[in-house]
């Protein structure tokens, strides 16, 4: 099983609608994204605050964690099937992925593994692999078996987040944080959003280089 890869603070608002916690049971395997090969992470894991003895979270490495992302995983009941990352023993940890505003709290689907770490590299840690994420949930909500308009409109809406995030993937962090502010409260298309950004950090890198030459002696 590859390593699972690869949005504002950690504080940044959240949709009260998601999933807040990794304990609430899904029977839908996790989606390991094609794109998702990467070294083992770093994984520096604390107790989550008010959540039980048995939940932890930690910062992914890379673009991911510095715009707010974290991977919270908690025990579960042992399930009787081989951990998916060293395939020897059982499932006892369950992951999720939490993103930062305006993306869902938590990303469609979970990893399980028999430790935290290995469940923890089950998650998608990279922008790149939660675009694929997204775009694989579209498509199961426009594949149910008996469609309707909230399926379509969620499906779009999925569609839009992984359209995002695939963006993100290929920007610095200048363009990334500007762009998930932009987002909050703005329904800015990936083209227009990349347009407004150019044109910021334009002007912020004209500003810098105006104040440099000024101070020149």
């Amino acid at each position: 099983m590859p390593n699972a890869a690869p949005p504002l603070p950690r504080a940044a608002r959240r949709r009260v609608t998601d999933p807040a916690s990794p304990s609430v049971h899904r029977s839908t395997p996790p989606f390991v994204p094609t794109s998702s090969a990467q070294p083992a992470a770093p994984w520096r894991w604390r107790r989550r605050i008010g959540a039980g003895s048995a939940t932890y979270q930690a910062t992914p490495p890379g673009p991911l964690g510095d715009d707010g992302g974290l991977v919270v995983i908690a025990r579960q009941q042992p399930v009787n099937l081989p951990c998916l990352t060293c395939g020897r023993a059982a499932l006892t940890w369950r992951a999720v992925l939490e993103l930062p505003a305006p993306f869902p709290r938590t990303l469609p689907g979970h990893g399980s593994g028999c430790s935290r770490n290995h469940a923890a590299s089950t998650v998608p840690t990279r922008w790149d692999a939660v675009a694929q994420v997204l775009h694989h949930a579209a498509a199961q909500l426009r594949e149910d078996r008996e469609p309707s308009l909230w399926h379509e409109q969620l499906a779009e809406q999925r569609t839009r987040e992984a359209d995002r995030a695939q963006w993100l993937a290929g920007q610095p962090s200048p363009a990334r944080q500007l762009a998930l502010r932009l987002w909050i409260d703005d329904g800015l298309t990936v083209t227009d959003t990349e347009i407004i950004v150019e044109a910021v950090l334009a002007d912020r890198s004209h500003a810098a280089r105006g104040r440099s030459v000024a101070g020149t002696p």
